[in-house]
């Protein structure tokens, strides 16, 4: 669903951040494949599986890093060297910012192929009674981390609508802080 949404207001988001709509496309499409791999890295970490994991994270790591030594210092050069070649063909100038996001779209594509087998095996079935047990237990935690937001941040605001100064206002948040963890200690 967000891919649907995102993907149909990609222009908008892109106007309203005022960013080319070809990072903002980039930029969905990484989230929605970061989001996908999320219930598979959970089923190793639950199997007991942190090498298989550790693999694939640092594998994706490694692939983004590679893929970025590539599009912004290999490919230039072989481009040049060969103005006809076939790297000239995908070989963009003032580009450098497309090729980070897209080094990144493909490690995060690679990391979903390497953990797709396990939406296979999923049961797809909808379970109401763990649903109601699971809103149960976090709707009261959700209610009450808002109101830890609000009262968090509220007093910030409030100071900036009577008009006291930023540094003021930073001194406070800092002396807050400072308090907050003397009452943890």
């Amino acid at each position: 669903a967000f891919l649907v949404i995102a993907l149909l207001y990609r222009k908008a988001l892109a106007n309203l951040a005022n960013i080319d709509v070809e990072y903002v496309t980039y930029t969905i499409w990484i989230l929605a494949l970061d989001a996908l791999v999320i219930m598979p890295f959970s089923k190793l970490r639950a199997e007991k599986r942190p090498l298989f994991y550790a693999v694939i994270k640092i594998g994706n790591v490694v692939v983004n890093l590679i893929l970025n030594l590539f599009f912004l210092v290999v490919l230039p050069k072989l481009a040049e060297n060969d103005p006809n070649g076939i790297f000239s063909t995908f070989y963009y100038s003032n580009f450098q910012v497309g090729y980070i996001f897209i080094s990144n779209l493909i490690a995060s594509l690679a990391t979903f192929i390497v953990l797709s087998p396990d939406y296979f095996k999923l049961n797809w079935k909808f379970d109401w009674t763990l649903w109601r047990k699971m809103m149960n237990y976090g709707f009261p935690i959700l209610l009450a981390g808002l109101a830890f937001a609000i009262n968090e941040h509220f007093d910030k605001i409030l100071l900036e609508k009577l008009h006291v100064p930023k540094s003021e206002i930073g001194a406070y948040a800092a002396c807050y802080k400072i308090g907050m963890f003397m009452v943890l200690f």
